[in-house]
């Protein structure tokens, strides 16, 4: 069975996002999935996840 974690939150989610996911372990068990609700504004979260101290492999969609 595959595992996931749903993160969700707001445009105020970032800042929590920042501390969480630089604290995950390279090999987290389970796959993430980020929801966020940022309305029409363009989201900065896939170059937060895209710096390099996002350890673990991360894909935007």
């Amino acid at each position: 069975m595959t595992k996931i974690v749903v993160i969700g939150g707001s445009a105020g989610a970032l800042d929590a996002l920042k501390i969480i996911l630089p604290m995950l372990p390279h090999d987290f068990p389970s796959a993430i999935l980020i929801v966020t609700h940022i309305g029409s504004q363009k989201s900065i979260i896939p170059d937060i996840l895209g710096r390099p101290r996002c350890q673990n492999s991360c894909r935007v969609t």
